[in-house]
């Protein structure tokens, strides 16, 4: 039976734990879930005396092996780590999962509790891949390129060792418009995407401790945060109905016409944690004609958080539609939509998510 998409990427993580530097006694996971995850770490890099396991969220599994240690710690402060105390520090498919602050007490907590010499993995799907595809994953606040991790190893005080990647975004020589679909000859994919990690769906990235110096951390991180984060979230949003009128820097605007009954558009499906928040709509009417209907929802729809009705204004300026929002609890998904219900307008394309 074929293999299938996931299957085929769980392997090839497999494979490439395999291939971390042996002799470990201390390693750590930062983020982990399940019994079985500990059973797959030891079948592909094998047995060590103590394993750490870090997990915030999920509760602590029965039946954990003996050499696991869990701490319910977050991978921004873990606290019950011992300073220099970890050979091998994982973090499998995890910092996609990080806000920004998160980000940076990740990699000062890395420096701190792996020990000179020790090593640090990193794996987690690859932005510049995901944005060319359009693959969106609700629960990702900002995934990171291959050049985005290696900065912010380096300024945590890490020297590379290896970059791996793995299924490549081509097939032939041609980018896929599918990037899950598996094709006929997919031994390529995973071989072409190993020598090829700019180009790969996952980057993997292994690198040494060789300084305890992070005085750059945040300088580094801010900077990838504030030139990444707001195209990463842009190209989450899909536009429906509408012709794109035109382009005004890296904002498109989009011109509907009072016939138009339907979403406009709708995303960034972005996981927001408790608090406040401000979400803007911009809009600017061009007659006297049908309303337009903005909205915050989130489980596709199941749960409104918040929600306006702007009526037409002929002639009118550029209006901003700002909705506040209170969310109680971390929420994944939370996507913005804009219905025009046979409007004559222009609106600016995406929205603008600020925590208040």
């Amino acid at each position: 039976m074929p293999m299938t998409f996931d299957e085929i990427v769980h392997a090839e993580r497999g494979r490439l734990l395999e291939k971390l530097p042996k002799g470990a006694k201390v390693f750590c996971s930062a983020g982990c879930s399940g019994g079985w995850y500990f059973d797959w770490i030891e079948k592909h890099y094998g047995p060590v005396a103590i394993h750490y396991g870090i997990e915030l969220f999920s509760p602590k599994p029965a039946g954990l092996p003996r050499n696991v240690v869990w701490f319910q710690n977050s991978v921004s402060d873990m606290k019950d780590v011992p300073t220099g105390s970890v050979d091998i520090l994982f973090s499998g498919q995890n910092i996609e999962h990080l806000y920004f602050s998160d980000i940076v007490g990740f990699f000062k907590e890395a420096s701190r509790v792996v020990k000179a010499g020790g090593h640090i993995c990193i794996d987690s799907p690859n932005r510049l891949v995901t944005q060319e595809v359009g693959y969106t994953q609700p629960q990702h606040v900002l995934e990171l390129s291959q050049d985005d991790v290696v900065r912010l190893l380096e300024a945590a005080g890490f020297k590379i060792t290896a970059i791996d990647g793995i299924w490549s975004s081509k097939f032939n020589g041609q980018a896929v418009s599918d990037i899950t679909e598996v094709t006929s000859d997919h031994a390529s994919r995973i071989r072409d995407g190993r020598s090829d990690p700019e180009n790969a769906f996952i980057w993997w990235a292994v690198a040494q401790k060789v300084s305890d110096d992070v005085t750059r951390v945040e300088a580094v991180a801010d900077a990838i945060a504030t030139s990444r984060f707001p195209s990463f979230v842009r190209n989450r949003f899909r536009k429906s109905l509408g012709d794109i009128y035109e382009i005004e820097g890296t904002e498109a605007v989009i011109k509907l016409d009072s016939g138009d009954r339907g979403f406009v558009f709708y995303g960034p499906y972005v996981p927001l944690r408790a608090g406040r928040y401000e979400v803007s709509f911009t809009v600017k009417f061009l007659a006297e004609s049908g309303p337009i209907k903005v909205d915050v929802v989130s489980q596709f729809g199941a749960v409104t958080h918040g929600e306006a009705l702007i009526q037409a204004v002929a002639g009118g300026s550029w209006h901003t539609e700002k909705i506040v929002i209170d969310v109680a609890d971390y929420t994944e998904g939370v996507e913005t939509r804009l219905y025009s219900d046979g409007a004559s307008a222009l609106v600016r394309f995406g929205t603008q998510i600020l925590r208040q």
